[in-house]
């Protein structure tokens, strides 16, 4: 008799989703100060996901930046926010996310902007306003919202 082992793994499909910065000011302390951008994950109907350690890949890399003390992972807490710090010209890539999630992304401390909000992806069931965007979290498409603050 000839004895068969399987192994299974289960495990949900994820992709992931860009934030990139841009200030326009005539201040020039605008263009080197770090800017908060709040991220809140949703289900589709509309229950906080709640996750742990998300990888955050970073470009241009902290070498060309100088700003070794970036974050690397961020967690979502019980009701599905996170916060990054972003510099103009940077791009934050949030790694992981489970599919068929929405995020929300609001920059709640710069009011003294006129802010726009830009999602690059068709596939992604974008809406976005002056103050947010919201998009859907897709396995193998790239989004990347770019935040431009104007004075």
């Amino acid at each position: 008799s000839q004895s068969l082992d399987s192994a299974f793994s289960n495990s949900r499909a994820t992709g992931n989703f860009s934030i990139k910065k841009q200030v326009e000011s005539p201040v020039e302390t605008e263009h080197t100060a770090e800017y908060d951008v709040k991220i809140t994950l949703k289900t589709k109907n509309g229950n906080p996901v709640t996750l742990s350690n998300r990888s955050l890949t970073w470009n241009p890399s902290e070498t060309a930046t100088g700003r070794p003390e970036r974050q690397t992972a961020l967690n979502f807490d019980a009701d599905g926010n996170a916060t990054v710090k972003i510099c103009e010209g940077e791009t934050v890539t949030i790694n992981d996310i489970p599919t068929d999630v929405f995020y929300t992304i609001e920059e709640p401390n710069a009011d003294l902007f006129d802010k726009t909000f830009v999602v690059s992806s068709a596939d992604a069931n974008v809406t976005t306003d002056d103050s947010s965007a919201r998009a859907e979290v897709i396995s193998n498409t790239s989004c990347t919202t770019t935040i431009t603050n104007k004075r």
